[in-house]
Parts: C-alpha cells; structure tokens; sequence
C-alpha cells in the first residue's frame, strides 16, 4: 500500500479491489463475497459503484487498503499510507487499520517518519540510519499489547526516547 492510493480511476471502488484477484483468476463469486468483506471492514459498504473521482481522499486510502488485505498476502508493506491525509482522516484510518489487523492478523511493515503514528500502530519500532539506510535500533513497543496509547507518560517517555535513537541515527527525516 503506497503514499498515494494508486488506484485506476475508471474503475469503480468495487472494480478497484477486485482488480488483483481478477487478474489471479479468481472466480467472479469468491471474488464478489470478498469484495463486500473487506469493503465492510473498512466501512465502504454502500460506494461498491463509485468512481474514484468521487470520494475523498480517505475514503480512497480504505480502498486501497481493502485492495491490498483482499489478496490474501502473507505480508501487508505500506510505505507511509496515511501521510497525506489530513490530521483527523489520518487518525481514522489508523483506527480502521488496528479493527483490520485485529481480525486479519497479517504482518505488516509500516513505513513512517511520524514517531506518534509508530507508536500507535507499532508492535516493533524500528529506528533507521540515514544514507546508506540500516537498523540502528529496534524497540519492543510496551504500548502495543493493550494499546493503553492513554497513558502519556509511557508515551512522552517512550517518543523522546526514539526521537533521540532518531538524532543520534543521523535521521534526517524526523518530524
């Protein structure tokens, strides 16, 4: 799952979260009931024949989230999906995703610069060195396993923690 949703715009939403199981020959039944599982997971069950030009930009963002958990994949990438939404749908979409994971339990690499979204999605944090990119610390999230994301003192503690891991990294993309 990209930066931008990369969906194809003459496609309606349905269409668009199909379109990897089509391609795989997936028959027009399983393909169907999963399409209105996953589009009832990320609460777009009424907009199966929208086009993309008319919903907004979250509402594409849970397109191409349900695109991407319909194929089934061992492991879900997703290279900073939510940072170019605006501060409440990114918050939404965050929520949409735990309710997903929660039900999916697939493994995913979450690509972000933002330490609070780290927190909030994140089981492992891994901090990464700047050009040539490496691990340069990878820390358990205490957060994670009752997401208490409540409790501002872990949390403050544990950001100005990976915030400093961040500086000393050399990380130039700190937010």
């Amino acid at each position: 799952m990209f930066q931008e949703h990369a969906l194809y715009p003459w496609l309606t939403v349905r269409e668009n979260v199909e379109f990897g199981m089509k391609l795989s020959g997936v028959s027009k039944e399983t393909r169907l009931e999963k399409s209105n599982y996953f589009l009832k997971m990320v609460h777009l069950h009424g907009y199966e024949d929208y086009r993309i030009h008319e919903i907004s930009g979250g509402m594409r963002q849970r397109v191409a989230l349900a695109r991407a958990l319909v194929i089934d994949s061992e492991i879900l990438l997703m290279d900073e999906p939510f940072s170019a939404l605006d501060a409440i749908t990114r918050e939404e979409m965050q929520d949409v995703f735990i309710d997903l994971w929660q039900k999916q339990k697939v493994s995913t690499i979450l690509v972000t610069h933002y330490v609070e979204e780290a927190l909030y999605l994140g089981q492992k944090i891994i901090v990464m060195t700047s050009a040539p990119g490496g691990i340069y610390k990878i820390i358990d999230n205490p957060l994670f396993s009752d997401k208490n994301f409540r409790d501002r003192e872990i949390f403050s503690s544990l950001s100005k923690e990976i915030r400093n891991y961040l500086k000393k990294a050399g990380s130039k993309n700190e937010r």
